[in-house]
């Protein structure tokens, strides 16, 4: 067993979302279809296109599916046949902080998706029960770079 091989599938694949391969879209920064060796998820050239991809589809969830709160965001990404979806969105939603408020997030409280500074809380918890703890260090670092 390698070191890659140890790190968490969404990590090795520069996918901290675990974004399900789909040969039509059309990711900026995917690896190919062709080239993708996990074959059941994407894989991105860099985090940084792996994590871009990962908002643009959880505001494309807020804005096209109506998908506002963290209970229904979660019951789409985590669905219950697959995960606890109300444990991971209690989760999700506890470890989350308002970012005017200071006050935890709700998981059936209403939130603007696209604000960077509101959205970026969820993805980082997301990503976190995705991955393991120590990922919340990646998204963070890759919001704070100028790609």
């Amino acid at each position: 067993m390698t070191v890659q091989t140890m790190l968490p599938r969404g990590i090795r694949n520069n996918n901290p979302l675990n974004i399900r391969l789909v040969a039509e879209n059309r990711w900026q920064g995917r690896v190919p279809p062709a080239h993708n060796s996990d074959g059941a998820f994407e894989q991105f050239e860099d985090p940084i296109m792996g994590l871009r991809a990962a908002a643009v589809l959880l505001i494309a969830h807020y804005d096209h599916r109506h998908l506002d709160t963290i209970r229904k965001l979660i019951a789409v990404w985590a669905p219950p046949n697959e995960n606890d979806t109300e444990a991971y969105a209690r989760t999700v939603a506890m470890a989350s902080l308002k970012v005017r408020s200071g006050l935890p997030y709700q998981p059936a409280v209403r939130g603007r998706m696209a604000a960077p500074r509101v959205s970026i809380s969820p993805c980082i918890q997301i990503v976190t029960r995705v991955n393991s703890p120590s990922s919340a260090g990646v998204v963070r670092a890759i919001a704070r770079s100028d790609h």
